[in-house]
């Protein structure tokens, strides 16, 4: 039935391209482009190959995709903006009275639609659309309070650096030393560093999400010296498919839970390192690290002994919610958590925590747009934890807006939210 359902989606998506004459190239160069992909032309062709998604797997080739762009630039499908078309965009919205763009206006060099090309985009994206699906919402986080822990200054001092590259406009305080402090409860340092940051913007169509904390640890750019990997692990008889066992308790994109994490690891990991993994590999490395006792399955004794190790050492905790996991995920043991932590260091370097991305974000203020006002019920629904507290400060008519410069609405509703932590 399923390969059934795959094969008649396939025909008719082929028969909408045909129909609008719009070869797999092309689609694939509008897809990333209405996704927000606006790049320059050297760039396009590699992301809409990224983006290119079809249910037999395959996929166009960055090549075609180069053909495609010099055709739909000849076509008067798309453009690459310069400051004159730019200026003539927002005298365009500034006529109209058009509010927006919601996700923003495209930036120099970037390849985007015309309006031509947008209309025939819009005409392949609705005709994949169900006629029950509800009016879609764009989410616009205006402003926003989060922290950030390190376990240096210096590490702190990075991490205003790399925010401040991707916002300028952003309000720091801090570093401020906090003392003793644990990010899980296997990791404990003697003292460490605060960053608050606030972020103010409009029409940059930012999702906030919801409110949340996690720890990150990050490699940086670039491949990871595996060949120096391997020879600590041999050194101290660990495979790869255990280390990739034991760096999952870092948490991350990684859930602990055991029904996908084997799955998950196999893939997120594979996809990471470059190292291509398989669920069975891994389900034989988890018998091993289970039976060596370098990881557990929590249990109410597991978490007992969690709970009065932290008790008994009430130091700092930024993010309570990753200090452990639930009954029946995986853990570290204590004496996992030595061996990861013995590897890690002897393979990244004394100083490989400061590269641990600590987060928690405490407030956030969001605009949500649609042509329909109980379109916003999906919004509120997506909200609801026992985390955060959410006030709508107002819900509101507005007359045209849009969401790309392209894409416009001649009325709709705005609905305005404060979160903030509990």
């Amino acid at each position: 039935m399923r390969a059934a359902a795959a094969a008649e989606r396939m025909a008719k998506r082929i028969q909408t391209l045909a129909e609008l004459g719009i070869t797999r190239a092309e689609s694939a160069l509008f897809t990333a482009i209405y996704y927000g992909c606006t790049v320059p032309p050297a760039e396009l062709p590699r992301v809409a190959v990224m983006e290119d998604y079809w249910e037999d797997g395959s996929r166009v080739t960055e090549d075609e995709c180069r053909a495609a762009l010099t055709d739909c630039l000849a076509r008067g499908w798309l453009q690459v903006i310069d400051a004159e078309t730019l200026a003539g965009i927002v005298e365009e919205l500034k006529q109209g009275r058009v509010l927006g763009p919601i996700y923003g206006l495209p930036c120099v060099g970037a390849v985007d639609f015309t309006h031509a090309g947008a209309k025939l985009s819009c005409k392949e994206d609705d005709a994949h659309r169900t006629g029950n699906q509800p009016p879609p919402y764009y989410e616009d986080t205006v402003y926003e309070k989060f922290s950030q822990f390190s376990r240096s200054e210096r590490a702190a001092l990075a991490a205003i650096e790399e925010v401040r590259r991707w916002d300028e406009n952003v309000t720091t305080t801090g570093p401020s030393l906090t003392g003793p402090w644990r990010v899980q409860w296997w990791r404990r340092f003697a003292a460490g560093f605060q960053v608050d940051f606030e972020q103010k913007r409009q029409w940059q169509g930012r999702g906030g999400g919801s409110l949340g904390q996690y720890c990150n640890l990050y490699f940086g750019p670039g491949k990871p010296d595996l060949g120096g990997l391997q020879h600590v692990l041999d050194c101290h008889n660990v495979t790869f498919a255990e280390w990739l066992l034991l760096f999952a308790m870092e948490g991350g994109k990684v859930h602990r839970t055991l029904s996908p994490l084997l799955a998950n690891v196999a893939d997120d990991y594979s996809r990471r390192f470059g190292v291509e993994t398989s669920e069975e590999q891994c389900r034989i490395a988890m018998e091993t690290c289970l039976h060596n006792d370098w990881l557990r399955i929590i249990d109410q004794d597991a978490l007992d002994e969690i709970n009065t190790l932290l008790q008994s050492d009430p130091v700092l905790m930024p993010v309570p919610q990753v200090i452990h996991g639930a009954i029946g995920d995986l853990d570290f043991t204590p004496a996992g958590a030595v061996l990861y932590k013995m590897i890690m260091a002897q393979w990244r370097g004394p100083d490989w925590e400061d590269h641990l991305q600590v987060e928690k974000k405490t407030y956030q203020e969001q605009h949500y747009y649609c042509e329909d006002y109980y379109g916003f019920g999906g919004v509120l629904l997506g909200m609801v934890s026992g985390n955060q507290r959410i006030r709508v400060r107002r819900i509101g008519c507005i007359g045209p807006w849009c969401v790309k410069w392209w894409e416009r609405y001649g009325c709709g509703f705005r609905l305005e939210l404060e979160v903030e932590a509990c």
